[in-house]
């Protein structure tokens, strides 16, 4: 069986059969091949409005990797969350931040805009 889904422009779908990610979609209407009997392959939707989820390595494979920002905070700096132009918060070393990166941009402090 087929099925279409329509992705807005704020979101954003992963595609998993038997709980695995096969591939990410943008927006836009896409035509899935695959849904039958046995019911394996799903959607799931997200936001890119709301904070990122943990990716794990098989879901990071899928998604395009300018679709989001993987950042880490080494050991002799300090990192800024800016968010639409506001400074959010301080991130201490080691600190981790995955972010779609719609408008928004995470700086090392000295780093040039």
């Amino acid at each position: 069986m087929m099925k279409i889904v329509s992705v807005e422009l704020d979101e954003r779908v992963v595609v998993t059969r038997r709980r695995l990610p096969l591939r990410a979609l943008g927006p836009g209407r896409h035509l899935l091949w695959g849904f039958g009997l046995d019911d394996t392959l799903r959607v799931q939707v997200f936001s890119v409005l709301d904070a990122m989820t943990e990716l794990s390595k098989e879901l990071a494979n899928v998604i395009p990797k300018d679709q989001y920002a993987d950042v880490v905070v080494r050991e002799h700096e300090r990192g800024l969350l800016h968010v639409q132009g506001r400074c959010l918060r301080v991130l201490a070393p080691g600190h981790r931040i995955r972010d779609r990166g719609l408008g928004r941009r995470h700086r090392h402090r000295g780093e040039r805009p």
